[in-house]
């Protein structure tokens, strides 16, 4: 298995564009039962991720 890294320069503001524009798609057109694979899983978790350290990003600074 061969491993890639993307690097994606994007600020705060773009990250929580992108990431609610994900969430939309996916709220509004969910995966069929065939979609959801290991790809898909990831790309969830990925998400997840990006969410969740722009969210601990704020907390910190409310401090």
């Amino acid at each position: 298995m061969q491993e890639t890294k993307v690097t994606i320069e994007l600020g705060k503001e773009d990250l929580q564009l992108a990431t609610t524009g994900v969430i939309k798609q996916l709220t509004l057109n969910p995966p069929t039962a065939e979609e959801c694979n290991t790809a898909y899983y990831m790309g969830v978790q990925v998400l997840f991720d990006v969410l969740e350290s722009t969210f601990k990003d704020k907390e910190k600074g409310k401090e």
